[in-house]
Parts: C-alpha cells; structure tokens; sequence
C-alpha cells in the first residue's frame, strides 16, 4: 500500500508544479465571443442612404438672397387685395405669395404698380426678413442684350483719380462688370447709390492699398449688400458720376 501512496503523491505534485512551458504548448482555447445586439448609447454605422438629400441639397449652397433667386412675374389686385406670382430661377418653379403666408411661409408685405414695368416691384417676407422683389431686365427689355458679367481690370492710371480739391478716389465703378454697373445705375434706388458711394469714399485709403482684383471684391460685396437692404424707390438721375467718382453737379 505505501509505495500505491507514494506513486500517486508525486503523481499529483508533478501535475501541481508542471512547468510553465508545457502549459505554453498547450493551445488555449476561449469562448466564442456571442454578438451582442447595438447600444443605442453609442455611435451608430453610417447610413449612406441618410446623406443623399445632404448630398444632392447641401445646406452650404441654400438660398440666402431673394433678391438675386426670385423673379417677379406678376401682380394683380383681387378683390382689393394685392396678389404677386414668382418664380425661382434655379428650378423655373412658381409660387403665389399673398396677404397669407404660403405653403414656404412667405407673405406678400406689400405692393407697388406703376405705369412701366420698372416701377414695379413687391415686399416679400421671409421669416424676420423683408426683401425687395423687382421684374429682371430681360423681362423689361426682352430683345435687350445680356449685360456681361466679367470684370475688365482697368489700369492703375484709369482707376485712380483727383478731383478738383486734389483728393484722390478709386473709380470702383471700373472694377464692376458690365451687369453690375447696370444694377448701380437702373437697378436701385438713389439711397441705395449714395449708400454705396460713400462706403467707397470712405474705404479709399483701403482701397489703395489693395490689388485690383481684391477692390473688384470689395466693390462687388458692397454693391451687393447695398443691394439687398435695398428698401426700395426708383432709380434716379445721377449726373454722370459713378461708383466711388465724382458726380455732375
């Protein structure tokens, strides 16, 4: 019986103190790791097919200005009430804007017909906003040339000027395309043309320093802006002056 005792004692201690290499050969084995369902907590897969509106309408490119999207087609009175037709530029869409807010939320806040195309134009509300809606150029004058939109870099000789006194002024209007010079002269009101006259006066030591394309820039970011707060009127004689020059007395 003691040597039966004596096999199975260093049986057993040989198993307890196996060295650490033949635990090392010995492939381990661990449990198939069971797929759990997603946390909602945690970020999701993309869904491509979430991001194609993104992507065919990016929020970057969404209208900000009326005035240069919206044509104005028509106005009519019905039952006392003004009536207004437009239509989207980009996608020749049309909408009716009235005293109600529309199926967009826009509202018609006002209107003024005048004898001549020209002299008319609406007030759109969009949101806070209130913006001017006049009929395009091609609709007043249909067999009329399309105005360019590229701007011809005159010389620095063309472009500076002194008047009388001897102030030196940037002749902005120079560095405006042919459209845009259209729009300083026909296309807003004569508060909107002082406005944008005396920003450029008063920017002249900025726009001395500046390189040609840079005040084209800034020439056409403010004649824009100028544009667009633009509350309305007609356009009036200006003598024979221009944008940041001196004016016919």
């Amino acid at each position: 019986m003691n040597w039966r005792i004596a096999a199975l004692y260093a049986f057993g201690v040989g198993t307890l103190w196996m060295p650490r290499a033949a635990y090392a050969a010995t492939p381990a084995t661990s449990p198939t790791p069971v797929e759990s369902a997603a946390d909602p907590d945690l970020p999701q897969p993309l869904d491509k097919s979430a991001m194609s509106s993104l992507l065919k309408n990016p929020p970057f490119n969404r209208v900000v200005d009326y005035t240069d999207s919206l044509l104005l087609t028509g106005v009519a009175y019905v039952d006392g009430k003004p009536l207004a037709t437009l239509m989207d530029k980009a996608t020749k869409k049309n909408y009716v804007v009235s005293e109600t807010p529309n199926a967009q939320g826009w509202r018609l806040a006002g209107a003024t017909v005048g004898s001549q195309l020209r002299a008319t134009q609406i007030k759109l509300q969009v949101g806070d906003e209130v913006v001017t809606i006049r009929y395009s150029d091609s609709q007043i004058n249909p067999q009329k040339k399309a105005l360019s939109t590229e701007v011809k870099m005159p010389t620095e000789q063309e472009a500076i000027i002194k008047d009388s006194s001897g102030n030196t002024f940037v002749r902005t209007s120079l560095y405006l395309s042919e459209a845009d010079r259209d729009k300083y002269h026909n296309g807003i009101s004569r508060e909107a043309h002082d406005q944008y006259r005396d920003t450029m006066r008063n920017n002249t030591e900025k726009l001395l320093t500046m390189s040609p394309e840079q005040r084209a820039a800034f020439a056409k970011q403010v004649l824009d802006q100028v544009s667009a707060n633009d509350k309305g009127g007609s356009p009036q004689d200006r003598g024979n002056g221009g944008p940041g020059g001196r004016r016919r007395q």
